[in-house]
């Protein structure tokens, strides 16, 4: 994960509002940020917030 592919998706999806069509597309790489993010392994990962703020818009 890229803070460049994450303002990619979040241009694409208008900020996660939009993911009419390809929701099953988006699904996975999703799922494998936020398990990079939260890993309890490691510290802080700087793109945590963003993810997960990402994540949170998906689900509204």
């Amino acid at each position: 994960m890229t803070s460049a592919s994450l303002d990619w998706l979040n241009a694409l999806t208008v900020n996660g509002e939009r993911v009419a069509g390809f929701e099953y597309d988006i699904i996975v790489p999703i799922r494998d940020w936020i398990k990079e993010v939260v890993d309890l392994s490691e510290n802080d990962h700087p793109l945590a917030i963003r993810v997960l703020q990402f994540t949170q818009q998906l689900v509204k």
